[in-house]
């Protein structure tokens, strides 16, 4: 009686309880990497300048030309920049969504493997 009981029990939390924690666990690490990378709030500041930095000011013609110049490379720089750390957080998303899918399967077939190691021993025993 006891190894039945102790084989339901495992196979209700293996299949029931555990499985749906390492759904929640994927959704975990999905919500960590999308605010580490902050891709909301890159997105919304894809074309602001690097690091705030802009030219005011200018009364002649040059200096109007030299600002808008140097502010259109700032923002450049900051879609640039933005755009390849929203592409690896996007990235990093991807695989994670992608690696919880064999570890979801290899999960589901556990149970099968633990038998398999305890059984195969005993029936070399007996050969």
């Amino acid at each position: 009686m006891g190894i039945a009981f102790f084989l339901r029990e495992y196979i209700s939390w293996h299949y029931g309880k555990a499985f749906s924690e390492m759904q929640a666990l994927q959704k975990d690490f999905l919500w960590f990497f999308y605010h580490f990378f902050s891709i909301p709030s890159l997105a919304k500041t894809l074309i602001e300048p690097f690091r705030r930095i802009q030219e005011k000011g200018g009364r002649s013609m040059e200096l109007l030309l030299q600002n808008i110049v140097a502010n259109t490379i700032s923002r450049l720089v900051g879609f640039a920049l933005r755009s390849i750390v929203i592409g690896i957080g996007l990235l990093i998303e991807f695989f994670v969504f992608i690696a919880i899918l064999p570890a979801l399967f290899i999960w589901l077939l556990l149970p099968i493997d633990i038998l398999g190691v305890i059984l195969i021993p005993l029936l070399l025993l007996f050969v």
